[in-house]
């Protein structure tokens, strides 16, 4: 049952999980259709089914390069190369970039706390997300956050 909290909950901090996701995803939803269209791309389909697979599951802490592949059905090492040549980006560092974008807009948009949007975005704990905002940003989320009018 989703409703239900899991059992390794101890904290009680399922309903505030479940809640921050909600709001990344409405969040996501709502700069996808602000974002303006672009016309017809000469990236291969297989990139635009990968960038849908990978905005989709941005909060999954298990997307990986390798669950990725499988989902659109080709070898990591293969969509890895592909998807480098294409943008010129790795795609675990766009992954990553991705998360944190999303993570400093729920910090400068909402008052969700730092853990909850760690899990939003897709951190495996709130100490790699405050490492990995620190390596992108050059500050904690919480002094990012306190530096935003």
């Amino acid at each position: 049952d989703a409703a239900k909290p899991p059992a390794d909950d101890t904290h009680g901090l399922w309903p505030l999980q479940q809640r921050a996701l909600v709001l990344t995803a409405l969040s996501s939803v709502a700069r996808m259709l602000d974002a303006p269209q672009k016309s017809a791309s000469s990236e291969p389909a297989l990139l635009g089914r990968l960038r849908v697979a990978v905005q989709n599951r941005l909060g999954d802490p298990e997307l990986t390069v390798a669950s990725l592949a499988e989902e659109v059905g080709c070898t990591a090492d293969y969509l890895s190369n592909l998807f480098s040549t294409s943008t010129g980006e790795h795609l675990s560092a766009y992954i990553n970039r991705l998360r944190l974008e999303r993570a400093a807009h729920l910090l400068r948009d909402s008052t969700l706390a730092g853990k909850e949007i760690a899990w939003a975005c897709g951190f495996s704990s709130p100490s790699y997300f405050i490492r990995a905002f620190r390596a992108h940003y050059g500050q904690t989320p919480k002094s990012w956050r306190a530096a935003r009018p």
